[in-house]
C-alpha cells in the first residue's frame, strides 16, 4: 500500500506495465501485471451557485458538513442547531440540470427559457446517491433533535422509503420544487425561494439551516490518470467500462470513476473488476 503517491508515467512492457511514481518529490518505479483504476469522484463546488448562499451564509452548508457537525456535536446538537430547528435539504444540487437549449456550463443559454435555467452550470445526469443519503440525514437529524422539522426539496419523487422510511416520519416532508435563491431572513434565519413543482407558483419559506446535496462529478485525479493510461472517457468525463473492462487491455476500472454509484454498487464494481483482472492473468 503506497499512500499519497501519484502515477507520473505508465507504459506497457512485455505483458505488463511499467509505472513511474512520485511521493512528495521522491520518484520510484514498479512493474505490474495489471491495473485497476479506482480514483473515485469529486463533488460539485457549491460556490458556483452564489444565489444559493453557500459562499456567504453560515447556515447554508453541505450534507457532508452537516454530517460532520452531527458526528462531532458531543451531544449539544440542540444548542448548536436549535431545539426547534427548521431544516431544508436540497437534493440534486448541481445534478439533473441540463435543459433543452442550455449546454453544461453555458452562462447565456436559450433566452426563451426562464432566467434561472439560463444561469445553471451543473450536469445533466442523476448523481444516484443524493436521494439515499439525504433521507438518511433527515432521519439522523430528527433523531438528534426530536423537535426539528425537515423539508426535503426534490425534482421528483425518487424516494427510498423501504431503506430509511423518511417519508413516514412525522416532521419530515418532501417538497417538489426547485430552489432558486437563498438570502438572509429575520434573526439568524434564511429565506429560501423556490418554484413549487405542482402549482408552478413562486414560493418562499424560512429556515434555520439549509443543507445542499452536491452533484457527483468525475474526479480530477481520474482525468489525469486516464490520460496517462490512454483510457477513454464518456461525454461527462467518467471512465468508459463494461464489467470493469476498459478499452485498454489489462487495465480495469471500478467504482464511481466510471459513473455515480451507491456504496453497494461500488463494492460490486470493485469485486467484478478484481475477478476479471485475475481471470485475465490466468488465475
Amino acid at each position: 500500500m503506497m499512500t499519497d503517491t501519484e502515477v507520473s508515467k505508465a507504459y506497457r512492457i512485455g505483458e505488463g506495465f511499467h509505472i513511474e511514481l512520485n511521493k512528495g518529490g521522491t520518484a520510484s518505479e514498479i512493474q505490474v501485471s495489471g491495473i485497476i483504476m479506482a480514483t473515485g469522484f469529486d463533488l460539485f463546488n457549491p460556490t458556483r451557485r452564489p444565489e444559493l448562499g453557500y459562499s456567504h451564509l453560515e447556515n447554508v452548508i453541505t450534507a457532508y458538513e452537516m454530517e460532520q457537525l452531527l458526528n462531532n456535536g458531543n451531544g449539544n446538537w440542540e444548542e448548536q442547531l436549535g431545539s426547534l430547528a427548521r431544516v431544508a435539504i436540497i437534493k440534486c444540487f448541481g445534478s439533473r440540470e441540463n435543459r433543452p437549449g442550455v449546454t453544461i456550463g453555458d452562462q447565456d443559454g436559450d433566452q426563451s427559457l426562464p432566467e434561472f435555467w439560463q444561469r445553471r452550470s451543473g450536469v445533466s445526469y442523476c448523481s444516484r446517491v443524493c436521494c439515499l443519503y439525504s433521507e438518511k440525514l433527515a432521519v439522523a437529524l430528527q433523531d438528534k433533535i426530536p423537535g426539528a422539522t425537515l423539508d426535503i426539496f426534490c425534482i421528483d419523487n425518487q424516494k427510498y422509503h423501504p431503506v430509511y422510511a423518511a417519508g413516514e416520519n412525522e416532521g419530515i416532508q418532501f417538497i417538489r420544487g426547485i430552489p432558486s435563491r437563498i438570502y438572509t431572513g429575520p434573526g439568524q434565519t434564511v429565506v429560501l425561494g423556490y418554484e413549487d413543482g405542482r402549482s408552478s407558483l413562486l414560493t418562499k419559506e424560512i429556515y434555520d439551516w439549509v443543507v445542499l446535496c452536491p452533484a457527483v462529478l468525475p474526479g480530477e485525479k481520474g482525468r489525469g490518470l486516464s490520460e496517462i493510461l490512454q483510457i477513454s472517457r464518456d461525454v461527462h468525463g467518467f471512465i468508459v467500462s463494461r464489467a470493469g473492462f476498459t478499452d485498454q487491455e489489462g487495465i480495469f476500472a471500478a467504482g464511481s470513476c466510471t459513473g455515480p454509484q451507491t456504496i453497494l454498487e461500488s463494492l460490486h464494481s470493485g469485486r467484478t473488476a478484481a475477478e476479471n483482472l485475475l481471470m485475465s492473468l490466468g488465475f
